[in-house]
């Protein structure tokens, strides 16, 4: 079993994200990502697996909403209901650096995962644009907490009904 000190897989991003007030539309302008991989064992497969995952991440953390009826039947189930991940969903600008940390002997042949953290690292994807909201709010007095999804019409009631 691996210790917390050799299981960590250390990452940077980088987002720039616009939301139009006037409708809630959110535009990933940028995100640059430079993600440690130990010694990759195919870089194609890596890139692929972090990029994949990222996107899938965004939709997970700013599109989704889980919705259920009365008996507990999920409804939000179909593409009308459930917003799957778009070409608008991806960064007009994606970069995505993969470093080579070198030897991990704890590890299958010296690697580190590179899918499933990519999904988690989109959470930062909306902590940039609650900041927009945060921004679009200056003149207001109050805060409001924002979780949950980023749904449009979701951020356009944090924009301008009152609190």
């Amino acid at each position: 079993m691996l210790s917390l000190e050799e299981d960590l897989n250390p990452h940077a991003l980088w987002h720039k994200v616009e939301i139009d007030i006037l409708t809630g539309e959110t535009t990933i302008l940028q995100s640059d990502i430079i993600y440690d991989c130990g010694q990759s064992l195919n870089p194609a497969v890596d890139m692929g697996q972090i990029e994949g995952a990222f996107v899938h991440g965004i939709g997970f953390f700013m599109h989704e909403e889980y919705h259920t009826n009365e008996e507990g039947l999920m409804v939000s189930n179909s593409i009308w209901t459930y917003k799957i991940p778009t070409i608008d969903t991806i960064p007009r600008k994606f970069t995505v650096h993969v470093v080579n940390s070198g030897h991990h002997e704890k590890r299958v042949l010296s690697s580190k995962a590179s899918g499933e953290p990519p999904l988690l690292l989109a959470a930062t994807v909306h902590c940039a644009t609650r900041a927009a909201v945060k921004a679009g709010r200056e003149q207001l007095t109050r805060w409001d907490k924002l979780d949950g999804s980023a749904q449009n019409s979701i951020w356009m009631s944090r924009l301008y009904y009152p609190l």
